[in-house]
């Protein structure tokens, strides 16, 4: 068997939803998954997809064992999971695109990949457009083209009709077959109606309650199916009487029987029942449904809780040949974050969050500058006997002062919002499915905030440095006499020095609520209910600093290395403008720990969300 799921369980929320299945595919096959809603389908596909861990059971796919090999196992298989998710202020050829270099499409050939799997699903026209204006239709057709790319040897679809209009339906099914004979793909479809796979299948297994029925020959699952019929006739009696006199049973309806017959017995019952004088009203052939091939499976042998019924695989099937999986791409961890960045780019929100907190940063330098020409006016007029100047690099600190506790905020606000967004819009599920890791991508993911924390405070810093340098520049420190004179106090190449060691000292602690923001995201599924947790942790994080302080570990907190609005008297940029205001001797308090701590908070929460986001269960 090419691809073989062994004794899958599963249970959520305290029940069983998957029990013992096994499923076994063969090369070429158009496999049918068949039940009910709720019977475990997808829950099945989403565990042989490897977006939900099985509590027991293997996934052998052409002898990988996806636990051991997952990248492996991956790279065989495109899959579409229920209503599928995309970026909609991107187009469709665009959101194929990104995935597409997720998966190592080389970019001379992605163009050319992206608008066959649009042609295959017949968007080719509206590839331009973006998602946000699709119908649920039109995004199903997007959804199986994002599991075309590449051209994995299987294709797993759940319910891949749904939201299709009756000529859409027809067309799906046409395209599956077409897929099935040219390009050799192997087909694993689950409905909950036995007339939509009917046709298409070769094979079907059926589900229910979670528990595999059967798993048979299309042919041979319906052929005792197609010989029941409805019969009608008056008086019913005479019927009744007929059928037991030949030895037929059947299960009684509204106004007459339901009748397994072959042509000799339907011959013979039509003859009875003229025989006797009863007046013949209906005998129909009754189309297949599941509620009929449920009830013959509970009358034999081995019917439910008895096992499956399993045929072995054919002489074709076995020599069908394997056809090559789809590239493992080289370097994952750099793809993601490649991913991830762009995403950020696109986002126009995540830019007006950066520049908040340069707006307060120029606010704050503006009105210290105010406050510099006032004192300077009152020491001439001979209010004030002298006044200390203010330099740029008084400013620049005080606009990272000021910009820093609400920068630190945003950058744990939208590292939250990396996988819960994702999450919540449907489209981590298609990361999920390319040949990568949870570890990979979740890396990738964090890495890619992480520069996005630092392009943050490059824009802050930039901001605060350009406003001291146009309001004050940066010269010595000086006190202004009575008389106009500057007296110095410290050079400014002294100053100097000290500025190397403030714009280096938020960047670590900055990653920490990085982290923090990025582990909120993996614990909670909504965007909104991580954002709140994120910014939540962000400030008793703050707030912990008073308790830590009396306890005497407040330097193990990254709150001791960032300004604060609540009030800042640990990090190194007090420190700084205490220096270069001529304060008085002071030192920096935490110094032995200032890379030690934050760098351990941000190694425990990394650690922690990648753990989270590996046994985290993806819809």
């Amino acid at each position: 068997m090419a691809l073989q799921a062994l004794g899958l369980t599963k249970q959520l929320r305290g029940q069983r939803v998957v029990d013992d299945v096994s499923l076994h595919v063969r090369r070429g096959d158009a496999y049918g998954l068949l039940g009910h809603n709720g019977a475990g389908k997808t829950t099945t596909l989403r565990m042989i997809l490897g977006l939900l861990r099985p509590d027991r059971g293997r996934l052998l796919v052409e002898g990988i064992d996806a636990a051991q090999n997952p990248r492996g196992a991956r790279a065989h298989l495109g899959g579409l999971i229920e209503v599928p998710g995309f970026q909609g202020g991107l187009s469709a050829a665009a959101n194929l695109r990104a995935l597409g270099r997720l998966q190592a499409i080389p970019a001379v050939a992605l163009g050319s990949e992206v608008a066959r799997c649009l042609e295959a699903v017949g968007l080719a026209k509206v590839g331009s457009k973006p998602v946000r204006a699709f119908s649920q239709g039109m995004r199903q057709r997007l959804g199986l083209a994002q599991a075309l790319l590449g051209s994995p040897p299987y294709l797993l679809l759940d319910e891949p009709t749904n939201g299709l209009d009756p000529e859409g339906l027809a067309e799906m099914r046409e395209l599956l077959r077409t897929l099935r004979r040219e390009q050799g793909l192997t087909l694993v479809i689950s409905s909950h109606q036995l007339v939509e796979i009917e046709g298409l299948c070769n094979r079907i297994a059926i589900m229910k309650e979670g528990r595999l029925l059967c798993e048979e020959e299309t042919s041979r699952l319906l052929l005792a199916e197609r010989n029941l019929h409805r019969v009608v006739a008056e008086p019913e009696a005479a019927l009744l009487g007929q059928c037991a006199a030949m030895g037929l049973s059947g299960s009684a309806v509204e106004g007459g029987l339901h009748i397994e017959l072959d042509d000799s017995s339907r011959d013979r019952l039509v003859r009875g029942l003229a025989s006797v004088g009863a007046s013949l009203r209906e005998l129909v052939p009754i189309r297949p449904t599941l509620e009929s091939v449920y009830l013959r499976l509970r009358r034999t042998p081995a019917g439910v809780g008895e096992g499956p019924l399993a045929t072995q695989p054919t002489a074709a099937a076995e020599t069908e040949p394997a056809r090559p999986p789809r590239a493992v791409p080289s370097f994952p961890v750099l793809r993601v974050v490649a991913y991830e960045l762009r995403r950020l780019v696109g986002s126009g929100a995540a830019w007006t969050f950066l520049v908040l907190p340069s707006a307060l940063a120029l606010a704050v330098i503006g009105q210290r500058a105010m406050a510099q020409r006032a004192a300077l006016r009152a020491v001439e007029s001979g209010e004030l006997v002298t006044a200390t100047q203010a330099t740029g690099f008084e400013a620049l600190g005080l606009g990272l002062e000021a910009g820093l506790p609400l920068l630190v905020l945003v950058l744990a606000g939208l590292a939250s919002q990396s996988v819960a967004a994702e999450h919540a819009h449907g489209t981590l599920r298609n990361l999920l499915l390319r040949p990568l890791t949870r570890w990979q991508i979740g890396l990738g993911k964090l890495l890619a905030s992480l520069l996005h924390a630092g392009v943050g405070f490059a824009v802050l810093a930039l901001a605060a440095y350009t406003a001291a340098r146009a309001y004050f520049g940066f010269g010595d420190l000086v006190e202004v006499l009575p008389n106009g004179e500057p007296f110095p106090l410290m050079t400014a190449e002294e100053l100097g020095r000290l500025v190397p060691r403030l714009l280096r000292s938020p960047l670590l602690p900055m990653a920490a609520y990085v982290g923090l923001g990025f582990l909120a995201g993996t614990l909670v599924r909504r965007s909104a209910g991580a954002l709140s947790l994120a910014l939540i942790a962000a400030l008793l994080l703050d707030l912990a600093k008073v308790i830590a302080r009396s306890q005497g570990f407040e330097g193990w907190l990254p709150s001791a290395y960032v300004p604060s609005a609540l009030g800042d008297r640990s990090s190194f940029v007090q420190h700084y403008l205490k220096v270069v205001t001529n304060v008085g001797n002071t030192s920096f308090s935490y110094e032995s720990l200032a890379t030690v701590a934050p760098a351990s908070f941000l190694l425990a929460t990394a650690l922690i969300a990648l753990w989270a986001l590996q046994r985290r269960s993806v819809p």
